[in-house]
């Protein structure tokens, strides 16, 4: 397990992103990674797992046995449809930094071409139940980054990418204070809040969505 522990550790080094960082994206509570590397111990298999989910770039055969490359092959867009919409996870999300962001081949875990869904520019998997009964945790969302923010449609479901709480999955709304907006969530346990609108780094909205039964 030691060896698996050392091959985690590089890729939170190939990443740029903490050990604690990196526990919070694949769902694990603060420690646990940390833990496990200071003191040699196992970890669950399902942090392994989820690892092997959310950077799908890594071999997964490279990260259990330390065989082959570190990286797997890149995804060939040149032999894709040019509406072939890329699927990538929440971590990725967070690169987004402007509207004319460019998701690279290695961060693309697969693509798909759905007929009814036009210009779009991303799929994702829903994470957490704040959007619930609308969506599940799993759902794929069909993603369309808003180049120019002044247009919002109100009321509507956006990803919104934010400096310090990550991504959120709510519907838009003016706020009472000013440069604010209003976060609601369609699950009722989880209240409405107001979010300035320069801790906003992007926002995409939401177009539809794929539920797997």
């Amino acid at each position: 397990m030691s060896s698996i522990l050392k091959r985690i550790e590089q890729i939170s080094i190939e990443e740029t992103i903490s050990i604690t960082r990196l526990e919070k994206v694949i769902g694990a509570s603060k420690g646990v990674l940390s833990r496990a590397l200071s003191k040699n111990t196992d970890i669950q298999s399902k942090w392994i797992e989820s690892i092997v989910e959310n950077y799908p770039r890594y071999s997964a055969e490279w990260l259990l046995t330390g065989k082959g490359p570190m990286l797997k092959e890149t995804i060939d867009n040149a032999c894709m449809p040019n509406n072939a919409i890329p699927l990538i996870t929440e971590d990725v999300i967070l690169k987004i930094k402007d509207s004319n962001f460019k998701i690279p081949n290695e961060d693309i875990k697969q693509q798909y071409v759905i007929p009814d869904f036009e210009n779009v520019d991303f799929l994702t998997p829903i994470k957490g139940s704040s959007m619930y009964p609308k969506y599940s945790p799993g759902d794929l969302v069909a993603c369309r980054i808003l180049h120019n923010p002044k247009y919002i449609q109100w009321n509507k479901i956006y990803i919104i990418i934010t400096k310090d709480q990550g991504v959120l999955y709510k519907r838009l709304l003016p706020s009472v204070l000013k440069d604010h907006y209003k976060l609601v969530s369609d699950n009722d346990e989880y209240p409405p809040f107001d979010i300035p609108i320069d801790e906003i780094i992007n926002i995409a909205l939401v177009i539809g969505a794929i539920r797997l039964e």
